[in-house]
């Protein structure tokens, strides 16, 4: 291919034309699940287990109500399921605050959960996230895992199908940092003698 670049960077797939922040992301991952049902499905069976393959999903994006905007919907009708997508990029997890506002709109519209999707961990995200918000199941997706379901579902789809899956695992791994949190540890080198406090010598 012709190489295509933006400000003298190269342009990788068609989601780089977005951007990088966090509504960029979910937008790419929203439309490609809005356009490929085996990756959908993938996607889904991590955060909602009811989930049967082949079940008609709905997706929006940026959907505002009285308190907050949603990052990414995906509405459930035969199960009466809304799962509310809250992303953040990096480490960074959502508040338990942030993720509260949204479980009114689950409980209306019957059941679900609310998916923290991130790059943290499981573990780091078990240790900072409730397992539940007035009743309502908080669920993390860090987006390594959304990498791992491209490839396995890559031979189920076709024609324009496996064209959003490629640009969608190009643009992943143009954004998101393929790191564990030890590869940022920062060390200190102590650079004279004295001793904190009344610096006296210990014997």
């Amino acid at each position: 291919m012709t190489p295509l670049t933006r400000y003298g960077i190269e342009v990788g797939s068609a989601f780089s034309l977005l951007g990088q922040n966090e509504n960029d992301l979910t937008a790419a991952l929203g439309f490609t699940m809005a356009r490929c049902r085996a990756f959908s499905d993938a996607v889904l069976h991590r955060v909602w287990r009811k989930h049967p393959d082949g079940e008609e999903a709905r997706f929006a994006l940026e959907v505002r109500a009285d308190v907050g905007r949603t990052d990414l919907e995906v509405r459930l009708p035969a199960s009466s399921a809304l799962l509310v997508f809250e992303a953040k990029r990096g480490w960074l997890l959502p508040t338990k605050k942030q993720l509260a506002q949204y479980v009114p709109r689950i409980h209306h519209y019957g059941t679900g959960a609310l998916v923290s999707l991130s790059q943290a961990s499981p573990a780091l995200a078990a240790a900072q996230l409730p397992t539940e918000i007035k009743g309502v199941p908080v669920v993390h997706l860090p987006w390594r895992e959304v990498l791992t379901d491209i490839a396995p579902v890559r031979p189920k789809c076709r024609g324009r199908e496996r064209v959003w899956l490629d640009e969608l695992h190009t643009y992943l791994l143009e954004v998101v940092r393929m790191r564990t949190v030890a590869d940022s540890m920062v060390y200190c080198v102590v650079l004279n003698e004295e001793r904190p406090g009344d610096r006296k010598s210990v014997v």
